[in-house]
């Protein structure tokens, strides 16, 4: 069996395809029927150093592959299959791979990755506990040769990456010790001190109790400092990535070092190393949004009246004067105008315009001279510097930048025809920043009709300017409509593009079909362009809407006749469907009902041959943004959506099933909404069905956490749809509430973000589900006494969450709306059951700043009231 895999494993590296397929073909066989035997064999092989170099570093990629997914799901089903392993068996692998440390002579070593990817699995379940401090003694260990301590840290960094902090935190101060030991300037080896940072930069998540002990904190800000200063540019930039992820983190606790990570950064900016200098910009970028999240904590506490300290330090403001004329030189370092690569001047400009968000009006007198300076320099470069830096202070609000605008508004536009394509496209870019922020001075007379002129102009340029002139366009559009609000009550009747909305359309329909437009993302800018001023366009053009819908159907038809086996032609029918689905959306909700249906049999029967073409070809994005536009058309068809059910339904069930792309999963779950809030009554064929794939989709471990509150939400939908006719699935719904909103009041990390608004988005669909099941109810006695049994769970479920710090202003309202309709449903009867503390909370709470939180409150309490008088 050994001589076989080593065959296999050298095979599967073969340039014939035929021998590649076939000996990964009998690798894939062996693992599928014996697993255990496969690792064995497998890390028997790696473990071998009389194996050829590749042999081996296929051997770990293919015990890695066996254990080891990015995808969750997968990733569960591959550690049960190992964990499922006899112990014994386990344990020969795990030693064989620790055994491969420090073996390997090539890199990427592969010993690492195996042992780690066991690890993820085990240490979660405590199968590996001495793992952690094993790697630890064997680092420490004078015998231990450079290759050995190399691995070690490579493992351990590893681990430390993929990890939960919490599951480390028994030896996380064993783990930093030996991480920073091998990275102090005694360390003579490059290659272990860049091991050592990488194994740092990836433990930095768990070392919060390190950093709030003065003295370790101290040594390591001590020891990462001087590893930025080693000649060994790789070391140098890695020490530098730390710092960045030492800020982030630990911003509170930096004010002792930030003179000497401002002269460090300084003189890494200047460096000729692109790998340095970047990842010193990248230090000023990340200072400069953690003080703009800072700002806007500050913000919130004092709009919502809380007396919270500022953790604002103002580091940037600091630093300026030393990093904004090194910034500025770097915008100026560029020979290639036509460079769509990541560099040192690109990096520098997104540095300048995060800076200028938090340091506006220091920000403000060091750029106003400069661009003065070069904006006409007969180098394109510092032209273009001249223009990239007016853009880092167009957002600050001061009656100085207005002036400089308006003062600087016709060079401007006259740039627009620079020879140079680089400075175009920045000056595409200024202009549509300036619409965003300064309407008031652009788009007005006597700066609007040039302004459209060159944007027109700048649409028939090169690709990259032509970019931009599109989201100028897209800013137009919104500014504009805000405009006219102001001028006019209810939907607007006319505004400034009326009389050039015709020739405008078609040329931004051209612009989209152009034959470059797949560079620079010029399809895309354009047709969100089209979205927006159709999204937004007045009373006066709707013949152009009408007519544009017609071309948008031809060309959804055309798309379906293309006959291609080239898969980027096929690549770019397919982009061209979804953005075509999503303007046809757009336009469908901007027509009147009776235009719709007039055309709606074309409609309908475009829309399911779009998406059955998506679906034979496995085509994602265009099934997503289709099942959107057969939203629109449902929100606009209502009843007359039964008519096309029966083709739709299908897909739709298909789509339900459809665990492995949760966007697709999620579209299709908007649909049902949609369709069933529409269809009402009607709905009921196709209503057990739909209930079915939800439960089984809501069930499903592998399904994506974020589409999980709208499907909650759609069982509220179809509650509210169908009434009375919703009681043969009431039970069910309220069981299924019960389970979620017991997961939902589960408090969730503070600082995880994501993880907040998710638990949030949850707690709130299970709330206004709890009402949508409700209403139908309300006054018919024998209908709500089955829901009384849920009462008193619902009030448990509110009383919990309004004691958890992260709660959201809509679980609020919702948790208030649902009280009061409770109190209004059942009277009296319920006030002996009505906890409390729960009123209290309720109640008793800090005056609401928001309007409808305050409104709902005396809604609410009005009916407590009516129960308890």
């Amino acid at each position: 069996m050994a001589h076989e895999c080593a065959a296999a494993l050298e095979a599967a590296l073969s340039p014939d395809k035929s021998t590649r397929d076939k000996a990964l073909e009998w690798l894939e066989r062996f693992r599928e029927a014996d697993l255990g035997g496969f690792l064995v064999a497998l890390s028997n092989e790696l473990r071998n150093v009389e194996r050829s170099a590749l042999c081996r570093q296929q051997a770990g990629l293919q015990i890695k592959n066996a254990l080891y997914s990015k995808d969750g799901a997968v990733a569960d089903q591959k550690a049960q299959r190992w964990l499922a392993l006899d112990g014994g068996l386990r344990e020969a692998v795990k030693q064989a791979a620790l055994a491969t440390l420090g073996t390997e002579t090539y890199s990427p070593s592969s010993a690492p990755q195996v042992v780690s990817s066991i690890a993820l699995i085990e240490i979660p379940v405590s199968q590996w506990p001495t793992l952690m401090g094993q790697l630890c003694e064997a680092l420490k260990n004078p015998s231990a040769t450079e290759s050995h301590r190399i691995s070690f840290l490579e493992t351990i960094g590893y681990i430390c990456e993929e990890l939960a902090p919490s599951l480390l935190e028994a030896d996380s101060n064993n783990i930093l010790t030996v991480i920073v030991q091998n990275m102090r300037s005694t360390e003579p080896n490059a290659r272990v001190k860049l091991a050592a940072a990488t194994a740092l930069l990836n433990s930095l998540d768990f070392c919060r109790s390190n950093f709030e002990r003065d003295a370790e904190r101290h040594f390591i800000m001590q020891v990462t400092c001087e590893l930025t200063q080693c000649p060994e540019v790789t070391v140098a930039a890695r020490a530098l990535e730390c710092i960045v992820r030492i800020v982030t983190l630990y911003y509170d606790y930096m004010e002792t070092y930030i003179s000497a990570l401002i002269g460090i950064a300084v003189q890494a900016m200047q460096s000729s190393t692109e790998a340095v200098a970047n990842q010193a910009i990248e230090f000023w970028s990340t200072l400069a949004e953690e003080e703009y999240d800072i700002e806007y904590e500050d913000e919130s506490n004092l709009h919502e009246g809380k007396q919270v300290p500022s953790r604002h330090k103002h580091f940037c403001r600091q630093g300026l004067g030393s990093v904004a004329p090194i910034l500025l030189n770097l915008l100026t370092q560029t020979e290639d105008e036509d460079d769509d690569e990541w560099n040192t001047c690109k990096a520098a400009s997104v540095c300048l315009n995060l800076l200028g968000n938090v340091v506006r009006d220091e920000m403000r007198a060091i750029v106003v001279p400069f661009v003065s300076a070069n904006v006409s320099n007969p180098k394109w470069q510092f032209r273009d510097a001249a223009i990239l830096a007016f853009g880092a202070i167009v957002e600050s609000p001061h009656p100085a930048v207005t002036q400089l605008v308006s003062q600087a508004f016709p060079h401007l536009l006259g740039m627009m025809k620079d020879p140079v394509a680089a400075v175009k496209d920045s000056v595409a870019w200024l202009l549509s920043r300036i619409i965003k922020v300064l309407p008031e001075v652009v788009l007005v007379a006597p700066n609007f009709a040039p302004l459209l002129a060159a944007l027109v102009a700048g649409l028939q340029m090169e690709p990259r300017v032509a970019t931009n002139c599109c989201w100028a366009f897209n800013f137009m559009a919104a500014k504009l409509y805000e405009m006219q609000l102001d001028l006019e009550d209810g939907t607007p009747q006319t505004w400034l593009l009326s009389e050039h909305f015709n020739p405008l359309v078609t040329l931004m329909f051209n612009t989209v079909e152009r034959p470059d437009a797949a560079q620079h993302n010029l399809r895309l800018a354009g047709y969100e362009a089209l979205m927006e001023l159709f999204r937004c366009s007045p009373s006066d053009c709707y013949p152009v809407v009408k007519s544009s819908t017609l071309r948008v159907l031809q060309s959804l038809q055309a798309s379906l006749a293309v006959q291609a086996r080239d898969s980027e032609v096929l690549r770019q029918v397919g982009e061209a469907q979804a953005l075509l689905c999503g303007l046809l959306g757009v336009l469908l909700s901007r027509l009147n009902p009776a235009d719709v249906q007039s055309s709606a049999d074309g409609i309908a029967q475009v829309l399911v041959s779009i998406l059955g073409m998506a679906t034979a070809s496995n085509s994602k994005n265009v099934l997503e943004d289709c099942f959107s536009t057969v939203s629109a058309f449902a929100n606009v068809m209502t009843k007359g959506m039964a008519k096309y059910m029966d083709a739709l339904n299908p897909i739709i069930g298909a789509s339900l099933a459809d665990f492995t792309d949760h966007h697709v999963c999620l579209a299709a779950v908007g649909v049902v909404s949609d369709v069933v809030r529409g269809l009402g009554d009607l709905a009921l064929p196709y209503v057990s069905a739909y209930i079915s794939a939800l439960l089984k989709a809501l069930s499903e471990p592998s399904l994506d956490r974020s589409v999980k509150p709208h499907i909650v939400s759609c069982f509220g939908d179809i509650a509210a749809a169908l009434g009375a006719h919703f009681k043969p699935y009431l039970q069910v719904t309220l069981g299924l509430l019960a389970q979620a909103a017991h997961i939902a009041q589960l408090p969730v990390d503070a600082e995880d973000y994501d993880a907040v608004d998710a638990a949030n988005e949850l707690r709130n669909s299970i709330l206004q589900t709890y009402t949508s099941c409700l209403t139908p109810l309300v006054g018919i006695p024998a209908d709500l006494q089955l829901l009384e049994p849920y009462v008193p769970p619902m009030f448990a479920f509110m009383d919990v969450l309004l004691q958890l710090p992260e709660i959201s202003e809509d679980c609020v309202q919702s948790a208030l709306g649902l009280f009061g309709d409770l109190c209004a449903a059942y009277g009296r009867p319920l006030a002996p059951s009505i906890p409390g503390p729960l009123t209290s909370r309720l109640f008793q709470a800090q005056p609401h700043n928001n309007a409808k939180t305050a409104e709902l409150t005396r809604y609410a309490l009005q009916q407590f009231q009516k129960i308890r008088s």
